[in-house]
């Protein structure tokens, strides 16, 4: 239960931070939104970091044995190398799908 319960949250930490990236590149990059959004990958990423290695959750409690679980690992892992990229850029980044806006 613990493990669906990890996976959702980062799902959903790794999906919004890279809206943040879709939303403030290119004309919209501001360098204090970037070193912001740069600041919440790393904690982000650093708490991964933590439950990997602690079996901690930051800014809660230890979790005994939490980490038994090899998908809480391996989504932490992948996480972790997810958020590196999650970062904005002054120029447009390439996009999977499009959507062009109608005015």
């Amino acid at each position: 239960m613990i493990a669906y319960l990890f996976v959702t949250c980062a799902t959903l930490g790794v999906l919004f931070c890279y809206y943040l990236k879709y939303r403030f590149s290119g004309k919209n990059y501001k360098t204090p939104t970037a070193a912001a959004i740069i600041f919440t990958n790393t904690v982000l990423a650093f708490s991964y970091i933590e439950l990997t290695q602690n079996e901690c959750i930051l800014f809660f409690e230890c979790f005994p044995g939490l980490v038994k679980n090899t998908v809480i690992e391996w989504v932490a892992a992948a996480y972790i190398f997810l958020h590196c990229f999650a970062i904005p850029t002054q120029w447009e980044p390439w996009r999977l799908f499009r959507f062009r806006r109608r005015l």
